[in-house]
């Protein structure tokens, strides 16, 4: 080149800002490197990525993006877009539980507010700690929490009564401590039918806790094995329904329960339709009869036959004509329909039901039987 040659140089402003650029395909499933890498490719100058914690976003996922003054179509390399990418769950300070135990409450309220952390307090009643002092802590000392956690406290509400093991007593070492206790412990008793041998069956508060006065406990005592001759209520002429009525109400969880599960309805002449007419036991899951007079054993069933409905049964001078019969059948409840309005012009009886038969007032029979249910009709 010669030494007064001139030289041109052509300078490049770097990539068009107005060029387009298609807007990244689900911005919300990609990750911070797989943004960046599409800034860099793309030569975006004023796109810009900030980093914020979150608890519901995963690290390194978009939170959410904002575009200056232009939709996602009309994007170029010049358009401002902010994205938001989560750094995870901001981290959380450990705290370190201090010795609370047999100090005052406002001690634990000071730790809690200085540590961030949730105080729940429970008073109850403790005969070696003083009232308003602490018994115990959950988490315990030198245990870790993290701020926003729970510390639960128990504070003391003084000298209560310590719960006596009923579950171990007879009935006779039951019946000397209630003559011979000083504790004001509030006591109620339950009889409830078992067929185990123990005589307390439950108490409502473990032996060895500490209560007061203010809180019952419900102590169940075993009242032994049910028998049909202490019942309130008979099972024959009874129905099944009002019967399990009161076999649950009064014998509960000892699953006392009555049936017609294989026993065929029969007629009777005693009671009316539904009603018990007899019954058998067994041990529900077995088919061995029991003795229903005995002690019955839990999971007893009465295997109940029931009424299919009265038998009424008539005779001589009842069927010495319609007008006869029919003042007999009134007496005894059974409707009936004629074809006369004078029962006198009647000579016939028709009868329609579990057994059905005609009969002549003229040649009548020495006796009939009427099945509840049947259609009794008059004919002339």
């Amino acid at each position: 080149i010669k030494p007064d040659a001139k030289m041109n140089f052509i300078i490049s402003l770097g990539a068009d800002p107005d060029e387009h650029v298609d807007f990244m395909d689900n911005i919300y499933d990609a990750t911070k490197p797989e943004i960046e890498k599409w800034i860099r490719d793309n030569k975006l100058t004023k796109t810009k990525i900030t980093t914020t914690y979150s608890d519901v976003i995963p690290e390194g996922y978009v939170i959410s993006y904002s575009l200056k003054n232009v939709e996602e179509d009309d994007f170029t390399r010049s358009t401002v877009l902010n994205i938001s990418v989560s750094k995870g769950p901001a981290p959380v300070n450990k705290v370190i539980v201090s010795n609370l135990i047999e100090k005052p409450l406002s001690e634990a309220e000071q730790f809690a507010y200085n540590k961030k952390i949730t105080l729940v307090t429970h008073e109850i009643y403790d005969n070696k700690v003083a009232e308003g002092l602490i018994i115990r802590t959950i988490p315990g000392k030198d245990q870790e929490m993290k701020e926003g956690e729970v510390l639960t406290v128990y504070v003391s509400k003084g000298k209560g009564i310590v719960v006596p093991d009923f579950l171990s007593m007879t009935r006779q070492e039951f019946k000397d401590w209630e003559l011979t206790t000083t504790d004001p412990i509030n006591i109620k008793t339950k009889e409830v039918y078992s067929s185990k041998e123990k005589y307390i069956l439950s108490q409502s508060i473990p032996a060895g806790w500490v209560i007061g006065s203010d809180k019952a406990v419900i102590v169940e005592i075993n009242k032994g094995k049910p028998n049909i001759k202490d019942f309130d209520v008979e099972i024959i002429g009874n129905t099944t329904k009002n019967l399990n009525t009161y076999l649950v109400q009064t014998f509960g969880d000892y699953d006392l329960f009555s049936g017609t599960w294989d026993q065929k309805a029969i007629y009777s002449d005693t009671y009316e339709k539904g009603k018990i007419v007899s019954y058998y036991c067994v041990i529900h899951g077995s088919e061995k009869e029991i003795d229903c007079n005995q002690d019955l054993p839990e999971h007893t069933r009465f295997m109940c036959t029931v009424s299919a409905g009265r038998i009424y049964t008539f005779e001589n001078d009842e069927l010495s004509s319609a007008n006869a019969l029919a003042t007999a059948l009134t007496s005894k409840g059974v409707s009936f329909t004629s074809e006369v309005s004078d029962l006198s012009e009647a000579t016939r009886l028709k009868v329609d039901g579990y057994k059905s038969f005609e009969m002549d007032f003229s040649s009548p029979e020495s006796s009939i039987t009427i099945y509840e249910g049947s259609e009794v009709k008059f004919i002339k």
